[in-house]
């Protein structure tokens, strides 16, 4: 049942993926110039308000370091590409186990 539901999960997320690449392309088109929406301002668009604060509740909670070098390089990353990546490592540990032939399953 969790399998199940970490796969629809992920299939969310790289059809979402798909979707952010496809509007990414079609302001790309508009503008006649390549136009690549980061993570960070699509999270910034859903949630204004808790944004701001996530900073300093990383910063407090966790350490300093998680925050600049990897999460602030997360949130500058292309959305699309995000999305995509975290659909296919979601995808692949909810893959199921391959059957071992020759082994007695008794």
């Amino acid at each position: 049942m969790v399998r199940f539901l970490v796969r629809t999960v992920a299939l969310l997320l790289l059809a979402a993926a798909f979707a952010a690449l496809v509007v990414d392309g079609v302001r790309s088109i508009a503008v006649s110039r390549i136009v690549v929406t980061a993570f960070g301002e699509t999270i910034y668009r859903l949630l204004p308000h808790h944004f701001p604060l996530l900073q300093p509740a990383v910063e407090q909670r966790f350490h300093p370091l998680v925050w600049d070098p990897f999460l602030l390089s997360v949130f500058l990353a292309p959305g699309w590409l995000v999305l995509a990546v975290l659909g296919v490592l979601l995808y692949w540990a909810a893959r199921p186990r391959a059957s071992q032939v020759g082994f007695s399953s008794r």
